[in-house]
C-alpha cells in the first residue's frame, strides 16, 4: 500500500512540473 501511495505522488508531483513548464513556456 506504501509502495501504491508513493507511485500516486511521484505521479502527482510529476503532473505539476509538467504545468510549470506549460507555464513557463506560454511566458
Amino acid at each position: 500500500m506504501f509502495i501504491k501511495f508513493h507511485g500516486l505522488a511521484l505521479f502527482i508531483t510529476r503532473l505539476q512540473t509538467e504545468k510549470k513548464l506549460e507555464l513557463r513556456i506560454k511566458i
